[in-house]
């Protein structure tokens, strides 16, 4: 009897330990297909400046001050001033709306009471950030305990914005390549979404049928000054649903930002965008 009781305990503990690996296999696996970095163009480049700390979803969000706090996202990561120390670290985003913040540090010079208060609430929500959303002039950033950071757009104020570059000139008889819209990965079969810039005339495949229409540059930016004329061709649902929306945001288009020689990002007044690789 003695036996039979440990053999059922040891059966007991087998399924369980077993149970309990497959459960932490899975949730290692879906954390880190979460946190796999998917297109960071549409944030790459950008600067921002702190609006407003929520700490928790029923307190008055924290504004005195914050203004003081501005966050750069670069190629290679973010950084920024906290309002008293300057910080840093990198980032990786998912195709869901995710974010991961990782390796951050901060320099310690040390300030008023209030200032160091106020950074120190900062860099704490910044440090568990895991959602991200964002429009041409906002972006949020909150933690899955609904703590947020709101910053507004001060891209154009940066003395080193790429944007500044010559359009152009960049996209004279070129080709490119749709990689991201709106924050989701593009990545279809065969040729995907490509765009043909050829002196007003613009043109490409749009994931199922061929496209055509007239652009014009007007203070550095790019904009659809004509119907765009699409063939009549079906496809997959999935694939004709991107798109659908790529050619819905391409005909709004209202402003451009080059982030380097190779990549571009249109977006529209509303804050959708379609982030392009050169090709040729």
């Amino acid at each position: 009897m003695k036996r039979k009781i440990l053999l059922i305990l040891a059966v007991v503990f087998a399924f369980n330990y077993t149970t309990s690996s497959a459960v932490t296999q899975k949730a290692q696996s879906n954390s880190e297909q979460n946190i796999v970095s998917t297109d960071t163009d549409y944030l790459r480049g950008t600067s921002w400046q702190l609006t407003s700390i929520k700490e928790r979803r029923f307190k008055p969000a924290i504004t005195d001050g914050v203004s003081k706090i501005k966050i750069n996202f670069t190629e290679d990561g973010f950084n920024g001033t906290s309002g008293v120390n300057n910080f840093f670290g990198t980032y990786a985003l998912s195709q869901n709306g995710g974010i991961l913040m990782s390796d951050a540090g901060i320099t310690e010079m040390a300030g008023s009471r209030k200032m160091m208060k106020l950074e120190s609430k900062f860099m704490k929500i910044l440090q568990n950030v895991e959602k991200v959303r964002y429009t041409k002039n906002t972006l949020v950033l909150e933690t899955d305990r609904g703590e947020t950071l709101t910053f507004k757009n001060i891209t154009n104020n940066n003395s080193n914005n790429s944007s500044k570059g010559n359009i152009e000139k960049t996209i004279s008889s070129s080709q490119w390549k749709v990689t991201n819209i709106s924050g989701k990965r593009v990545n279809l079969k065969g040729k995907g979404i490509t765009v043909n810039f050829d002196g007003g005339r613009i043109s490409g495949n749009s994931g199922v049928n061929s496209y055509s229409g007239n652009y014009e540059i007007k203070n550095n930016n790019i904009r659809i000054v004509s119907e765009l004329m699409l063939t009549a061709m079906l496809g997959p649902n999935d694939v004709m649903e991107i798109e659908d929306k790529f050619i819905n945001i391409l005909k709004d288009v209202k402003y451009t930002r080059l982030v380097d020689a190779n990549t571009i990002i249109l977006s529209t007044e509303t804050g959708d965008t379609i982030t392009m690789k050169k090709v040729k």
